[in-house]
């Protein structure tokens, strides 16, 4: 009897341009402290914040 390898499952990959972030407890909201999260976008291989 020979076995079969069968997989289930899939492997995708996600390229974010643009993060949104908050979190209240650790102070990660843009001044002055609100209810709009901070913005973080994609640009050549790293991050910067976007100001609205």
């Amino acid at each position: 009897m020979s076995k079969m390898l069968i997989l289930d499952y899939a492997v995708i990959r996600f390229r974010p341009s643009r993060i949104e972030v908050m979190n209240f407890s650790r102070e990660i909201t843009p001044d002055p402290y609100g209810l709009h999260p901070a913005v973080l976008v994609g640009q050549g291989d790293g991050w910067v914040v976007e100001y609205e």
